[in-house]
C-alpha cells in the first residue's frame, strides 16, 4: 500500500470503530434510557 492509500483509510477505519462504538454504547444504554424517560413523562 502506498502512504495516500494509508492515509486516506484511516478516517474510514476510525469512522467504523466509532459506529461500531455507539451501536454497542446504545443497546448497553436503550432500557434504561427507556425506563428513564417514562418515568420522566
Amino acid at each position: 500500500m502506498s502512504l495516500i492509500e494509508i492515509l486516506l483509510s484511516i478516517p474510514f477505519i476510525i469512522l467504523c470503530v466509532w459506529i461500531l462504538f455507539k451501536a454497542i454504547e446504545t443497546a448497553k444504554n436503550s432500557g434504561y434510557n427507556d425506563s428513564y424517560k417514562n418515568r420522566n413523562k
